[in-house]
């Protein structure tokens, strides 16, 4: 089978929807599927060259997004990708964001009748509010439009999939059928370091993935001030780059709790998961996860995780089991469960297992045999689909 994948995000940034696509395209290959990627070309295209060798990229011209530099806008047409699309001669359509690249997919493949997959990974909705236009994004009329905006795309598609039964649950309510179809992890890559060695001495958080503004990692910051305060030997591991690096940087200074916070930059595959299998407790305070891939791949090392009682987290943080919850903005809490954690031996060891556990199912290989079945499955079920008026 031929799969056509459409993302507005792409290497070199790093991020869920990049890490899910890339890891989900190299099993469809080792399956003996065929996949094109469709992508937005990078500032740095030599760096991102180098990260995709192997797959089959086009890269299209684009813009920076104004807004938020982890996307990028896509021209709204483009003559040489449209023939390596049609050279390609895919059997389906598989897009996974609702903007410039999706919309040319979406188009392409209807014009075609080629069926179309639809992922649906961001809340978008929750996710304007973060975004530097004044006083629209916080509004009922914002979220609205943006509803609107999200049922218009994802109607066009044969199936829509969200990763959880939260977010299927949500885009129901706003007129959009979805199936529950969890994003693929590197199970095997993580679990590859779930035996490293830990230190004995000092209790090491960790928060890894873009540090964007949403991802509210400063309540993270006074989360360990809390816990140093109360003099525990503890430190904050954050692993990542993006739009908020420098306000994190400031932050921790500000809180006084700098020398106990080490930035440690971009990592990837293994120098990543030997980093965080190191930690012991993965900890996050995000109010935009669909279902924190993050916190599964922590998982898949035997980290547990201490995340925020919001969205999509829950269904992977199992209170009490395989790590533990607090209310989103709440320092105090999250401080009062890590030290919970911190303070036994015992529960540390019983949730590494759970966490593993946990995450075991969503490996690359498990999901993907599911994608192919939906693949097949729109696909026979459209052979002939009607072509747009």
């Amino acid at each position: 089978m031929k799969i056509a994948i459409f993302a507005d995000t792409f290497f070199p940034s790093v991020d869920g929807v990049v890490s899910s696509i890339v890891s989900t395209a190299k099993s469809l290959e080792k399956q003996g599927h065929q996949v094109r990627f469709f992508v937005p070309k990078p500032v740095n295209l030599k760096e991102a060259r180098r990260l995709a060798a192997g797959l089959d990229v086009v890269w299209v011209r684009s813009v920076g997004f104004f807004a938020y530099d982890a996307y990028r806008i896509s021209s709204p047409t483009s003559w040489s990708a449209k023939k390596a699309f049609l050279d390609f001669k895919p059997d389906v359509v598989h897009v996974h964001t609702p903007f410039s690249l999706g919309w040319m997919g979406s188009r392409w493949a209807r014009r075609h009748r080629i069926p179309v997959v639809a992922t649906y990974h961001t809340l978008i909705p929750e996710f304007l509010m973060y975004l530097p236009i004044p006083v629209f994004n916080k509004t009922r009329l914002a979220k609205f439009l943006t509803w609107r905006y999200t049922e218009l795309f994802y109607r066009r598609a044969d199936v829509v999939t969200t990763p959880t039964q939260e977010m299927a649950v949500e885009l129901e309510k706003n007129g959009i059928p979805a199936k529950v179809l969890s994003n693929p992890i590197r199970f095997s890559l993580f679990n590859r370091f779930a035996d490293s060695k830990r230190s004995s001495k000092l209790f090491s958080l960790v928060f890894f993935g873009r540090l964007s503004f949403e991802k509210n990692i400063e309540v993270l910051l006074e989360m360990l001030r809390l816990l140093l305060d109360r003099k525990l030997s503890v430190e904050l591991v954050i692993v990542g780059s993006g739009p908020a690096e420098e306000f994190l940087k400031k932050t921790a200074l500000e809180l006084k709790v700098g020398s106990h916070v080490r930035f440690r930059g971009v990592l990837r595959d293994e120098q990543l998961a030997l980093e965080v299998a190191k930690c012991h407790c993965m900890v996050t305070a995000s109010t935009i996860e669909t279902q924190g891939l993050t916190i599964l791949e922590a998982m898949a090392a035997g980290v547990p995780c201490v995340g925020v009682d919001f969205l999509g987290i829950p269904n992977s943080v199992k209170e009490n089991e395989n790590g533990f919850l607090f209310p989103p903005g709440d320092p105090k809490t999250g401080a009062d469960k890590v030290e919970k954690l911190f303070s036994s031996k015992t529960l540390q060891k019983n949730f590494s297992r759970k966490a593993i556990e946990t995450a075991r199912p969503l490996s690359e290989e498990s999901i993907v045999s599911q994608y192919v079945g939906v693949y097949l499955a729109v696909v026979s079920g459209k052979k002939h689909p009607k072509a747009p008026k």
